[in-house]
Parts: structure tokens; C-alpha cells; sequence
């Protein structure tokens, strides 16, 4: 046996002589005639039980030991600094209002420039200063670089606490805090995590000082691949879970790979164990400016993430189909935008069904961010979804076809209003009078419109060669009446004039021509000139429904029929 081993082994053989001797010193007592503590119940019967305290009501129990987990870069350091300064200013904590009090914060993670930077937006946030944290009772520690062990193993397999523990129970001891935070376990314990007996013994080191202290130890820890994985956000035994009272994990939405780190802003802290209150609840927590704040939500964390994915893939593939010219219905046809999309690469990769995807497309109809225009003739009228955001959509509609009814004639059932024009045309008054200056009449063709011969005055003809034709003497049969036009507003709904409108104005004719003294009523409907040698008018069925036609300058023609007529109406 080499010495070395002669040596320990006798040392050992020593230390148990000793305990022996002592009685069992490590139970507290010292010697075998010591009674156990038994409680005293007789004192109980009538008296009501004392009231719970907690921390942050029915989520963190005060004297006893909370875990917070989460994996790296999840937020843990500043959940608990914004829990920190919650605590002792006495303002809400994520919705939560905790128990105002002293606290304070052990760290071995950050500096004190960093816990600065870190404070800064909490302050900002509760509108308050650091001299409100000082006055609060707030005490932070950095142990960034040094060593922060609060429990060792000795040679006999038992933890016992350091001095750095001792000085930390003998502070809380005195300030008696609300809260205790110590980030993170990885920095306090250097046993085995995987020993269960370790675990526990170590775990009532801040079970002790909560009782002593009259405070909440919260400590923040990292979980394994496993406890990713199976959602308990532990690393190591079981006895981590079953040695603390409460447990709170703070996940990110994409933790399926645990090598990724969480790039969305979206967080949830879930509480696993609740001994005493409430279980499985969650609160979703969104980074804004330097902080965690607590969101709306309508559902499950996972389900809202999910959902915000299928969103985004459905308005990818809109976006590349309107510009490949592709359009997508909302309608079952064999353009239906669902269909259409399940059936990309985009989609058979992320496993986007047929049905998440049509889901997908009624939450973003309610949001207002897609929308249905129709295209094409009034005959062939098809409808795509095209996207609302960041422009603006309009609904295109041809005109309707011309018809043979009255201006003012009111559609039966078996002929629909058209949706986007006003229900009624202009009122079109009746010819008045007899002759070519009758009001209404039409007037007679001019040479440009017959062609290449004129008729001249004697019923001739003569070629259209330049030289001036003669104009025609319209025979005057009766006077010319001014007839009042009334518009839309002041008709009733047969078209007829309202009694209750006020009466119109005459009518103005047109400016009489210097052309030996004769009158030419007719006008152009677009800009309401007369005719001229340089733009004479043109008579054709430009409006529907007006048989007789409109009298047009041959450069308003394009226009009026790309949609003139609708702003007339």
C-alpha cells in the first residue's frame, strides 16, 4: 500500500472517532440524550392559520428558493435586475407587483459599467433615479473575474458554505431584504450537479438563509440540451426541481435547435412549479428599448409564433407571384391562393399545409393587410388578392355596356346597379321646340363627318378639296325654349324633378357663332366648347345608355371613353 493511501486512510479513521465522540454534530446536537423538536399543536384548535406572504403574489414564495432558467442570452440578468429595482420602488414587475423592500444583487457575470448600462433604461422606464434605488435599499455586488463560490464539497461527500456565504447571510441577516438574486448557480456551485445529495445539501444553504433572512432567494441557472429539449429548462439531477419551491423558465420561440441563439425579440417566462399558487401559467415578453414588457396575447406562445411564420411565408409567395403576373383568388377556383402556395418549394419545405396557409390568409384579411380587387370586363370579371400595406388599393371596374333604356330610366331587378358609379345619370331634358335651334335636336352633320364630299346649299355635292363649304341655313319652325337641366341631387328616384329642389337657372345656349348671324347650340360634352374649323365636333354613342349620342371634339373623343363619362356621372 503505497503511504500516501496509509495516510488518508488513517486520517479518515480519525475524523469518524471524532464524530462519534461529539454525538453527531452534524444534525446539530451534541450528544444522544438531546430530545427531537417536536411541534406543539395544542395551541392550534381556534386560532386561524397565519396568512401567506409572498414575494410577488401568488408566483415567487418569500423564504424559500426560486430558480430562473433560460438559456444563454435570454434575458435572465435583466429580468432580475428590472425584478431589482421593481422590488424597491415598489412598481409593477411584467404585470406582477411585488412586495416593496429592500434587495439585494449578487453577480458574476457583469461588470459595474455593464449593470449600469443594464439599469439605465429600467430607470428611464419607471421614471425614476438612481438615488430612489439607493434610498430603496438596493445593493449590488460584481464578482465579474473573482471567484463566487458559496458552497464547496469537503472530503466526506457534504457541502459546506464558504465565506463568501457566510458574509452574505451575516448582510441579509441584518438588512433583512425582500429578495436576495444571485446570478447565476454555475458561479456559487462547484459540486456535482448530477449528485443528488450534493444538490440538496446545497439547496438548503438558501433555504436557510430564507428563513434566517425573512427573504426570497432567486437564482438563475442554465439549462442542458435535455432540459431545452423537453421544456423543464434543468440541467442535471432531478433534485434541482424538487429542492426549490417555485421554478420560472424564460424561453424564446425558436429553441428547437439549442445551437441557434434566439433572434426574435418575443419572450416567454413560464412558471413551472409553483408550490403554493398558482401552475403552468406564462407571460409573453417583447425586448423594448432595453427592457422587458409584457404583450397582449390572444393564444399559446408557440401558436402565435407559428402563426406569425405561416403569415410572413403567405405574403412572400403573394409578393413573388403578383410580380411574376400570376394572379391568386380567395376563392375555391383553380386559382385559390392557398392551393396555389402549398404547392411551392417555400411552403413543402417549412411543412406549411393547405389549410394553415388559407388561415393564414383569413387573419391577414382582418388585418387589413391583403385585399380583393377586381379586374377584367363586366362579361369576364376576376378577382385577385393583391397586398394592402404600404400602398394603396383600388377596385377597377369597367364601364358598363350601353344600353337602350332613357338616361333617367330606373333598372328593374333583372338589370344590377353597377357598384362603384352613382345610381342614377345626369337628367337629359327633352327636345324643345321644332327646327335645327330646337334645344336637344340633333343638329346636322358637318362635311368632316359625311366624308370626302359636302352637300352644299343647292343639295349638291362638292369635293372636299380645301375650298370653304357653304353653311347650311337651318329652317327656323318655332321659337327656341331654354329648358332648366337638373342634375342628379335634384332628382327623385324615377327621375323626375323634386318638389323640395330649388329651381335651376336657365340654361345658358351656346356663345353664338359671327358666321352671318346663325346660331349653333351644339357643344361638346367634355369641355363644353363649340365646334371649330380647327377641332370640329363628332357625334357618336361615347356615354352608355344615351341613344342619341354625344356631340365630342374630335381630341376629347380619348378621354371620354376612358372614363370621362364617369366623372360626369
Amino acid at each position: 500500500m503505497p503511504l500516501e493511501q496509509w495516510a488518508q486512510d488513517v486520517f479518515d479513521q480519525l475524523n469518524e472517532e471524532e464524530h462519534k465522540t461529539k454525538g453527531g454534530s452534524h444534525n446539530g446536537g451534541t450528544g444522544h440524550d438531546k430530545p427531537l423538536p417536536f411541534i406543539d399543536m395544542s395551541a392550534w384548535d381556534g386560532v386561524p392559520a397565519p396568512p401567506r406572504h409572498w414575494l410577488v403574489y401568488d408566483r415567487i414564495p418569500p423564504r424559500q428558493p426560486t430558480i430562473l432558467s433560460g438559456h444563454g442570452e435570454a434575458g435572465k440578468s435583466t429580468l432580475l435586475l428590472q425584478l431589482l429595482v421593481a422590488t424597491v420602488l415598489a412598481r409593477d414587475w411584467i404585470g406582477f407587483m411585488p412586495e416593496r423592500g429592500p434587495a439585494i444583487h449578487l453577480g458574476a457575470e457583469e461588470e459595474e459599467d455593464e449593470l449600469r448600462r443594464r439599469l439605465n433604461p429600467i430607470l428611464e422606464h419607471y421614471g425614476a433615479r438612481y438615488a430612489d434605488l439607493v434610498a430603496g435599499g438596493l445593493k449590488l455586488m460584481s464578482y465579474a473575474g473573482e471567484d463566487m463560490v458559496l458552497g464547496i464539497v469537503n472530503r466526506q461527500g457534504r457541502v459546506e458554505p464558504t465565506e463568501l456565504y457566510h458574509r452574505l447571510y451575516r448582510e441579509a441577516r441584518a438588512l433583512q431584504p425582500k429578495l436576495v438574486a444571485i446570478d447565476g448557480l454555475s458561479d456559487i456551485y462547484v459540486g456535482n450537479e448530477r449528485e443528488r445529495g450534493q444538490v440538496r445539501q446545497f439547496m438548503g444553504l438558501f433555504r436557510r438563509l430564507g428563513i434566517d433572512a425573512d427573504c426570497a432567494p432567486v437564482i438563475s441557472a442554465h439549462p442542458s440540451l435535455t432540459g431545452m429539449s423537453s421544456g423543464s429548462g434543468l440541467s442535471g439531477s432531478t433534485q434541482w426541481f424538487n429542492s426549490v419551491r417555485a421554478q420560472m423558465y424564460l424561453k424564446s420561440p425558436n429553441e428547437e435547435d439549442a445551437d441557434v441563439q434566439a433572434e426574435s425579440d418575443l419572450r416567454e417566462l413560464q412558471f413551472l412549479k409553483n408550490q403554493y399558487g398558482r401552475k403552468g401559467h406564462s407571460v409573453r415578453l417583447q425586448w423594448q428599448n432595453g427592457l422587458y414588457l409584457p404583450v397582449a396575447s390572444q393564444g399559446t406562445f408557440d401558436a402565435l409564433a407559428a402563426e406569425q411564420k405561416v403569415d410572413n411565408l403567405f405574403l412572400t409567395l403573394l409578393r413573388r407571384f403578383t410580380k411574376e403576373g400570376r394572379n391568386v383568388s380567395d376563392k375555391k377556383s383553380p386559382t385559390y391562393a392557398p392551393a396555389e402556395f402549398a404547392a411551392e418549394p417555400e411552403a413543402k419545405k417549412a411543412k406549411v399545409t393547405n389549410k394553415a396557409l388559407a388561415n393564414a390568409m383569413r387573419r391577414l384579411f382582418a388585418a387589413e393587410r391583403i385585399r380583393v380587387v377586381t379586374v377584367g370586363p363586366s362579361s369576364r370579371e376576376r378577382r385577385k388578392i393583391v397586398e394592402t400595406e404600404g400602398q394603396e388599393t383600388m377596385v377597377v371596374t369597367p364601364p358598363p355596356a350601353p344600353s337602350n333604356q332613357p338616361s333617367n330610366h330606373v333598372p328593374t331587378g333583372f338589370q344590377p346597379l353597377p357598384t362603384d358609379v352613382c345610381t342614377h345619370t345626369p337628367h337629359t331634358p327633352p327636345a324643345v321646340g321644332r327646327g335645327s335651334e330646337a334645344v336637344g335636336s340633333p343638329p346636322l352633320p358637318t362635311a368632316r363627318a359625311r366624308g370626302k364630299k359636302n352637300l352644299d346649299l343647292d343639295g349638291g355635292t362638292a369635293a372636299a378639296n380645301g375650298r370653304p363649304t357653304p353653311a347650311i341655313k337651318p329652317k327656323s319652325d318655332g321659337p327656341v325654349v331654354d329648358v332648366p337641366d337638373r342634375g342628379p341631387d335634384e332628382l327623385d328616384e324615377h327621375g323626375a324633378p323634386s318638389s323640395e329642389s330649388p329651381p335651376s337657372p336657365p340654361r345658358a345656349l351656346a356663345p353664338q357663332p359671327t358666321n352671318g348671324g346663325e346660331r349653333d347650340v351644339r357643344t361638346c360634352a367634355c369641355c363644353g366648347k363649340p365646334s371649330t374649323a380647327a377641332d370640329p365636333l363628332q357625334r357618336g354613342h361615347w356615354r352608355p345608355r344615351r341613344p342619341e349620342g354625344d356631340w365630342l371634339h374630335a381630341s376629347c373623343i380619348g378621354p371620354w371613353r376612358e372614363g370621362g363619362w364617369r366623372r360626369r356621372v
